[in-house]
């Protein structure tokens, strides 16, 4: 076995050492990450680690009995198994899929070195990656029942994020590749995917995240600009899907899709989806104008300056105090788990004495009993309050502006 194993190459001796370094606990969701590796070192990998588990087995089994896991915890290895799960169904998806530039096709494993190009003066150089993953388990910022999600590091230039309970990636951000499309001139634009592609494609990827997408539907699908330099890493269709209850958008849960414009890779990937449904009984009892009513009176009671309203539109949300509390005008706290269906309106509160500062008042009243449950006040530099809609606000923006 020894004259075996000195035979290989150093990257395949270099996995053997990750799963010696564990315990059996461990070894055997190594060994199914071998079976992800390309060529001819996949069959030598995985048979030495077959025997190492094998030869390890009665002492670590000791061991791992020692602290035994609670019912349904997943452990790191289960989340980075479902996590390369995604990531090898991303790579085989790629239309560069096999592609010498690993970067570029989103293959995996990715390339443990990565070239930075000469520029100016500066010679080209060769950047060396750790393909270990950082684990850690935190607070999903996203929701709103203290739930945890595993966040994870590959490379240090693709970050993700899996639910607790390992059954789905609900953030990805591959910022290798953008890193690398930054090297590509802009095509062009009769070479750019077209809208219909890049919905398809933002499907598949979609599938394979895990992501339940019942009463979520596209909302938005449009080419964006992130930086005005022509790069393929600055134009992207980026796709929005916004969860739904009759028609009424929920705020502040949706899941949004980058793509790069010219192949459809997958740049960016994210969840905001959390919420229940709104009871049974909901239903609409108080009328627009009588909730625009009620939301004007909450901001004047706050000696506030209305220039104008802009909008009232139905919205599905979580209740809170920010026009109740009583260290108003801070972040809002949330009052319960449930949501509720509001008249969420918009007033342009902006000072005619700072131009340069456009601010927003959002009053959220409850369609049922026409009780103030909740909102926020936005400006152009100022901070962002819970709750806010990037998309909602570009639009009250616009209208604002006309």
């Amino acid at each position: 076995m020894i004259k075996f194993v000195n035979k290989l190459s150093k990257f395949q001796r270099s996995i053997i050492g990750q799963i010696v370094e564990q315990d059996v606990s461990r070894s055997f969701p190594r060994i199914i990450h071998a079976q992800i590796i390309r060529g001819k070192e996949r069959f030598k990998v995985a048979i030495v680690a077959c025997l190492i588990a094998i030869l390890s087995l009665s002492s670590a089994t000791v061991k791992a009995q020692t602290k035994p896991l609670p019912p349904n915890t997943p452990t790191s290895d289960i989340v980075t198994l479902r996590l390369e799960r995604f990531l090898s169904d991303v790579d085989k998806f790629s239309p560069l899929h096999g592609t010498e530039d690993k970067d570029l096709a989103q293959s995996w494993p990715r390339s443990e070195t990565r070239k930075v190009p000469k520029l100016d003066n500066r010679p080209e150089t060769v950047i060396r990656r750790s393909s270990i993953p950082k684990i850690e388990l935190e607070k999903d910022p996203f929701s709103h029942k203290n739930e945890q999600r595993f966040n994870i590091s590959l490379y240090g230039e693709i970050h993700a994020a899996v639910n607790k309970s390992a059954s789905t990636v609900t953030l990805f951000v591959d910022g290798a590749l953008r890193r690398r499309l930054d090297l590509e001139p802009l095509p062009p634009v009769v070479n750019f995917l077209t809208q219909q592609t890049a919905i398809n494609r933002a499907s598949k990827y979609l599938s394979m995240s895990g992501i339940d997408m019942t009463d979520v539907s596209l909302t938005t699908c449009q080419i964006s600009t992130t930086n005005v330099n022509p790069t393929l890493a600055n134009r992207e269709w980026s796709l929005r899907y916004d969860r739904l209850w009759n028609g009424i958008p929920f705020l502040d849960q949706h899941v949004t899709v980058g793509l790069d414009v010219k192949e459809g890779r997958l740049l960016v990937l994210g969840s905001t989806l959390n919420s229940s449904m709104p009871s049974k009984d909901t239903k609409i009892l108080v009328d627009r104008p009588t909730a625009a009513k009620s939301a004007f009176a909450v901001v004047k009671g706050k000696g506030l300056e209305i220039s104008r309203e802009l909008a009232t539109q139905l919205v599905v949300c979580h209740p809170d105090n920010y026009w109740t509390s009583s260290v108003y005008p801070t972040n809002a706290t949330i009052l319960e788990n449930g949501v509720r269906l509001a008249w969420r309106t918009a007033f342009d509160i902006s000072n005619p004495n700072d131009p340069d500062t456009y601010r927003l008042a959002f009053v959220n009243t409850d369609a049922m009993t026409n009780e103030s449950i909740g909102g926020e006040i936005m400006t152009t530099m100022g901070r962002r309050k819970l709750g806010s809609n990037a998309s909602e606000i570009g639009t009250l923006f616009t209208r604002a502006k006309k």
